[in-house]
């Protein structure tokens, strides 16, 4: 793949906007459907027991969502990265 100003430009605004979003939100809740891919792929062990009383069978059960927490680095991370790559893409003449 070549890199051109394009490229870069692209790159930039992707690392900036992600690393604004780390920045400002400190948790992120993943859907049902990613929830469940997360435990089956990495924690085998957090099963949902079924309920023994017969009058709770049939309730609906209520998923368990993962919440995932980022480093706190992580957003100026990605912020300088970004910032970098944009200003790289407005200086720089002509990659070959």
């Amino acid at each position: 793949m070549h890199m051109n100003k394009g490229n870069l430009l692209i790159w930039g605004v992707m690392a900036l906007f992600f690393g604004l979003q780390f920045h400002y939100f400190d948790s992120f809740v993943l859907t049902e459907k990613a929830s469940s891919f997360y435990y089956n792929r990495f924690e085998k062990k957090s099963k949902v027991e079924k309920p023994s009383n017969p009058f709770l069978r049939d309730t609906p059960q209520v998923s368990q969502r993962k919440t995932i927490k980022p480093p706190p680095w992580l957003g100026r991370c990605l912020m300088s990265v970004g910032g970098v790559l944009v200003f790289q893409s407005l200086v720089v003449r002509r990659i070959e």
